[in-house]
């Protein structure tokens, strides 16, 4: 939705979207039809299939300047979602996945530094280390 009261509706229903800035451009909601997926080793598949999408949706955005933060439903209440489906009208067989904002960017930010392998990896035993040394 593009929406301003409904995006920010929308928003209000996402733990940790609060900090937007005012309006939200658009809110996405990623969802997928339950009803397409019938067998027990088909449990998962939605959460992959539906990552795929939005994988492929942010690299789009990315191409036309656009951005997508993506804004995890994991933690949502039954009350959350009880709002979200109100407010975009999702039937109960489609399952809400995650949900984003889509928006420009602000110019001119610094990136922040990478973080070293030391700072974000636990290498253990020799042929680790030697395996990652390579790669450096």
């Amino acid at each position: 939705t593009v929406d301003p009261e409904l995006t920010r509706a929308c928003a209000s229903t996402c733990k940790g979207a609060t900090c937007f800035t005012k309006p939200i451009p658009a809110f996405l909601a990623f969802c997928a039809d339950i009803r397409a997926y019938t067998w027990p080793v088909e449990y998962g598949l939605p959460y992959v299939d539906v990552a795929l999408g939005m994988q492929n949706c942010c690299l789009m955005a990315h191409a036309l300047g656009a951005s997508i933060t993506l804004l995890s439903w994991a933690q949502c209440s039954a009350e959350e979602e009880r709002q979200l489906r109100a407010c975009l009208e999702i039937p109960d067989h489609y399952q809400i996945i995650a949900n984003g904002i889509l928006g420009y960017p602000a110019r001119g930010v610094t990136t922040p530094a990478r973080k070293s392998i030391e700072e974000t990896c636990v290498i253990r035993g020799a042929e680790q280390a030697e395996a990652v040394e390579k790669v450096m």
